[in-house]
């Protein structure tokens, strides 16, 4: 997928609070909405998009790991198309220059400020469409009322062409281990919650450690 897979989410009951900023690892190829992380050079960089949920582990410091705001692109591919915000050229808001030519408060060419949302925080919310089957094969059943309080996986499904990208996988998340999606409501297309009984299109969730 990629542009907005998972968006940050305000709410009058919650929402955005805190948001972390860092210069970008020079040559990455990230979308807003898709997983970053600030590694141990002080540096913003993607997360691996390798079919498999997200865990603690693949995090230089868990609280340095979020959904990134603003971010470079990539170029088209097959598993990266146009319709999904790949392949154009993408301008960083606040130099109005290309990732690759800006610098703005990096300090190096081609590491301009990235901005994201941190992963952690209860009272953080979130809001995906992207709903996957347990395992992180494909598209899972769609969400339903009964979904609130379970607490699922975020995976990136790339075993597709092209790749369906981040989102919450219907498998269990497991505390220590995974960074775990817990869903507070079910939204339907109108952005109105869901009866227990009712189905959605997405789920909104917190991200906890």
């Amino acid at each position: 997928m990629g542009y907005w897979d998972i968006r940050p989410f305000s709410h009058r009951r919650g929402g955005v609070g805190t948001v972390h900023r860092a210069p970008m690892t020079a040559a990455q190829g990230f979308l807003p909405g898709e997983v970053v992380q600030t590694v141990a050079a002080g540096t913003v960089t993607a997360l691996h998009k390798d079919g498999n949920q997200l865990l603690i582990a693949d995090c230089a410091a868990p609280f340095t790991c979020g959904i990134a705001i603003n971010g470079p692109g990539a170029a088209a591919s097959a598993e990266l198309v146009a319709a999904d915000g790949w392949g154009r050229l993408w301008i960083h808001p606040d130099s109005g220059e290309t990732y690759a030519n800006s610098s703005y408060k990096g300090g190096a060419l081609g590491s301009p400020l990235i901005w994201y949302v941190p992963f952690g925080d209860q009272d953080q919310l979130f809001i995906t469409d992207n709903i996957w089957a347990a395992g992180g094969a494909g598209a899972g059943a769609a969400p339903t009322g009964a979904d609130r309080g379970d607490q699922f996986q975020l995976s990136y499904v790339s075993g597709t062409t092209p790749d369906l990208g981040w989102g919450v996988e219907r498998t269990a998340g497991v505390a220590g281990t995974d960074f775990v999606a817990t869903v507070v409501d079910v939204l339907n297309a109108r952005g109105e919650s869901v009866s227990i009984a009712g189905t959605g299109v997405s789920f909104v969730f917190c991200v906890t450690i």
